[in-house]
């Protein structure tokens, strides 16, 4: 993933990564305990760069969803809460995807998460018969009309639309 700069941005088990091939460098942003990122001790699986220059990441259990801004560290935290549905259970993401409209689209091992940052709404969204759970969503993408396509180890492809009342339809 390539932010406005030029720069890519990784995810691994041991933090985010930051290449910039202008000048062959790359910086560590590590999870170790105590870190001045204000990184949690876990494994990242997926980073976003934004148009905002905020660095979206999500991991294995405890993050959540993060918003970075490098100079700065950690800025906000979403789904972190132990009681949230995204942290209960050992849910993580595989995907993520920021929509046209600014939202934030997180292929889950429980479904879809949609995310506003910017009103903090949220969304879980549930496929399969009777909105069971546990459906794993592999990959998601939107096409050039706006709807959100996701994969899933369960239902096969998955359509998303977004209805007059701003919640999802499959």
């Amino acid at each position: 993933n390539r932010d406005l700069q030029g720069s890519f941005w990784l995810a691994s088990a041991d933090g985010l990564h930051q290449y910039n091939p202008k000048n062959d460098k790359v910086i560590n942003y590590l999870n170790t305990e105590n870190n001045a990122w204000g990184l949690t001790a876990t494994e990242l699986t997926t980073v976003l760069a934004d148009n905002y220059n905020n660095v979206w990441m999500t991991g294995y259990l405890q993050p959540g969803l993060a918003k970075f801004i490098p100079e700065k560290g950690i800025v906000n935290r979403f789904l972190d809460d132990e009681l949230h549905p995204y942290t209960k259970g050992g849910n993580y993401t595989n995907d993520t995807l920021i929509s046209k409209n600014g939202d934030l689209w997180l292929a889950t091992t429980d479904g879809i998460y949609r995310i506003n940052p910017q009103s903090g709404f949220e969304q879980h969204i549930r496929m399969g018969k009777d909105n069971r759970e546990n459906i794993r969503t592999t990959s998601i993408i939107e096409d050039t009309n706006g709807t959100i396509w996701a994969t899933t180890a369960g239902v096969g492809i998955v359509r998303l639309r977004i209805n007059e009342d701003n919640n999802v339809e499959t």
